[in-house]
């Protein structure tokens, strides 16, 4: 979800509407990013004990794709790297990018993933666990995402590219 005050109403909202969730089958993991406060992740963790069993709150890990890949859905502020993991793996995805980077990459990265119906877009300064739990639920009825070909060796074919430059 992000750290610190930038991803603190993600991960409350996130709970909250884990909370508020139906289906106790499910298992919610809140990975808390690595600047968070202590204050905050007592807070979480604290309204986790009093209120529900199947949500895990975890500090940021190394086995981020792995977690992900194991996942349903996913939901986090859409920062490059969790962006590009969550479109190679095809997972459905809650992107709410952080709203006072108004010509931010998280911004441009979410609205046009949308409009290509690859993630859902929230404006964060619209978020609240009504909002996120609606969201969460029409993505999980859905059988799938609909999945572009998206071409994701950028990096091999601008090698391939610069090689035949040089080679010219």
């Amino acid at each position: 979800a992000g750290g610190g005050a930038v991803g603190e109403k993600i991960t409350l909202n996130s709970i909250k509407a884990a909370m508020k969730f139906d289906n106790n089958n499910f298992i919610w993991r809140i990975i808390i990013g690595l600047n968070e406060s202590k204050d905050n992740i007592n807070e979480y963790i604290n309204l986790v004990k009093k209120n529900r069993r199947n949500i895990i709150i975890q500090e940021f890990t190394g086995d981020f794709k792995k977690l992900l890949n194991e996942s349903l859905l996913s939901i986090s502020q859409g920062g490059y790297n969790t962006f590009v993991e969550i479109v190679a793996s095809g997972i459905k995805s809650i992107i709410v990018p952080y709203a006072e980077d108004k010509k931010g990459d998280q911004l441009i990265r979410s609205k046009t993933f949308s409009s290509l119906n690859l993630v859902k877009y929230i404006n964060e300064k619209e978020l609240d666990e009504s909002i996120l739990l609606d969201n969460i639920m029409e993505l999980l009825s859905q059988k799938y995402i609909k999945k572009k070909n998206l071409n994701l060796n950028g990096a091999e074919k601008t090698s391939k590219f610069i090689e035949r430059l040089i080679n010219e």
